[in-house]
């Protein structure tokens, strides 16, 4: 990173600083990712790889003397609780191939509180995981080091997809991070009740096409007596919540709310304004539980599960659950829609975590430690010494998608999901396609305002409940929502 860049970086952080005295910044209810970990499965204990009792040597440089080995201090890389066996697995793996001393620690309770507040406070913190929406905030306040300077980094951009690199990098100049694992929400179905209605196999072209597809067709399972409330909506009011379900919603109908100044793009005549339409006739019918806005992730899958539900938006990997006899009522008919209802199909970048690594110059380190971080996250995110992704370890226990094309292609991959039961093979390609061709919203690159326009006093989940309940109306809704964004962009600008 250029000295330029750096110092717009030292600005932009005590600028940052003065938001969090003041009360402006906006803190996630939960922290970065709780959405993804509350779902996970148990980890199967995986292979062990023993960390190797290493000798401390000193090896003199221009710079001083560099130890390795226990003796020199710790990479400290905090997780949320997702999967926490195979992250420690493939810390075990760094270090032994490494000569390092790297430590795993979970974090419970609020992610984002704890990972924010031992940035600010030049705490033992090394690398974390993110969201695209926190980690942006982090990157302008210059807590993140760019990735840019990793010894890998030309080929991990040959590697990953092209809409990954575009998202990852930013104004000011860098690329923020690399991702842990990308997709998002999905529309999933509930095939056992929708063969009832049909009165035959489904087949894909029974799939709604549009919003109001799934609208008209939870209205016909409700009026055959398959369902009270057929829909299932992603109302939670996490980040990964109801903040989540209406960007994917909205940009499937072309509406990607902001443009690349980050200046609101949505109104009353624009396609925001008709997803909260479409929310608001699922209520008034009776056809969705307005319970959702009380509820957690975790509540949320487990009610997919009971197979009352003809349709319900989750995260992509959810058909984990779905599929499994254990778990679920409607285990083997539960497929993903592709593809994504709406009037453009498109699909955007919700990546669900980010391995991102602290500022080196912040944290006041030299030219050997600093070498050290990049070949942390390049490591977790890209491939091992023997050329293997680290990533492969989540993937064989769990069918999450990862940002390189290879992983994702991988026919070993496929067939293994499927055997598992986890879902059908046309699933896997539908989704992998998806994920291809997703497109990268503008507010995400650089809007450090957009998190607290989402989960902020005000702001959309403070207001969306209040359309449903008709407490206001929608275009009170979308005028005031508007408002804020101009009001949030004004103020940290």
């Amino acid at each position: 990173m250029t000295e330029k860049k750096q110092e717009t970086q030292d600005i932009s952080r005590r600028k940052y600083l003065k938001y969090v005295a003041a009360g402006v910044v906006a803190v996630a209810a939960v922290g970065g990712g709780a959405y993804y970990y509350s779902t996970m499965p148990p980890t199967p204990a995986p292979t062990a790889t023993a960390t190797p009792t290493m000798t401390a040597t000193a090896t003199a440089t221009e710079t001083g003397t560099t130890f390795t080995g226990p003796n020199q201090p710790p990479l400290y890389f905090d997780i949320w609780l997702a999967l926490p066996d195979i992250v420690k697995m493939n810390m075990d793996n760094f270090n032994a191939q490494n000569n390092e001393t790297g430590q795993v620690s979970v974090v419970s309770g609020d992610y984002t509180s704890v990972v924010e507040t031992k940035l600010i406070s030049k705490s033992k913190i090394d690398m974390v995981f993110g969201t695209p929406v926190q980690a942006v905030r982090w990157y302008k306040a210059g807590w993140l080091n760019s990735v840019d300077e990793g010894p890998h980094y030309s080929d991990i951009v040959k590697d990953i997809y092209p809409w990954v690199v575009d998202l990852m990098e930013q104004p000011q100049g860098g690329h923020l991070g690399w991702p842990y694992f990308v997709g998002g929400d999905v529309l999933h179905t509930n095939d056992k009740m929708l063969g009832q209605m049909l009165g035959r196999t489904p087949e894909a072209s029974d799939y709604p096409k549009t919003w109001d597809d799934v609208l008209n067709q939870c209205r016909e399972a409700k009026q055959k007596g398959l369902s009270n409330q057929p829909f299932l909506p992603e109302w939670y009011a996490w980040l990964g919540g109801l903040p989540s379900y209406i960007q994917v919603q909205c940009y499937s109908e072309g509406e990607f709310l902001f443009d690349k100044n980050f200046d609101p793009t949505f109104d009353v005549n624009t396609p925001f304004a008709d997803v909260l339409t479409n929310w608001k006739a699922f209520v008034d019918e009776g056809l969705a539980p307005t319970s959702e806005f009380a509820t957690t992730e975790a509540e949320h899958i487990a009610a997919f599960c009971t197979g009352k539900y003809l349709y319900s938006v989750q995260r992509d990997y959810d058909c984990y659950s779905f599929n499994d006899p254990t778990k679920s009522k409607m285990a083997g008919y539960s497929h993903i829609v592709y593809p994504m209802p709406g009037r453009t199909h498109d699909a955007a970048a919700l990546i669900g975590g980010l391995f991102l690594i602290s500022n080196n110059k912040f944290f006041d380190r030299d030219a050997w430690q600093s070498f050290r971080h990049f070949r942390l996250i390049e490591h977790f995110a890209w491939k091992d010494k023997n050329g293997n992704y680290a990533a492969k370890n989540y993937q064989n226990v769990f069918p999450v998608w990862m940002g390189y094309p290879s992983m994702n292609n991988d026919p070993a991959t496929r067939a293994l999901w499927v055997s598992k039961g986890w879902m059908s093979a046309d699933d896997f390609d539908n989704n992998t396609k998806m994920i291809e061709g997703t497109k990268v919203p503008p507010v995400y690159k650089g809007c450090i305002w957009f998190q607290e326009w989402l989960i902020g006093s005000g702001g959309v989940n403070d207001l969306v409940p209040q359309v449903m309940s008709g407490k206001i109306k929608v275009d009170e809704c979308v005028t005031t929502l508007r408002a804020l964004a101009v009001d949030l962009k004004n103020k940290y600008s």
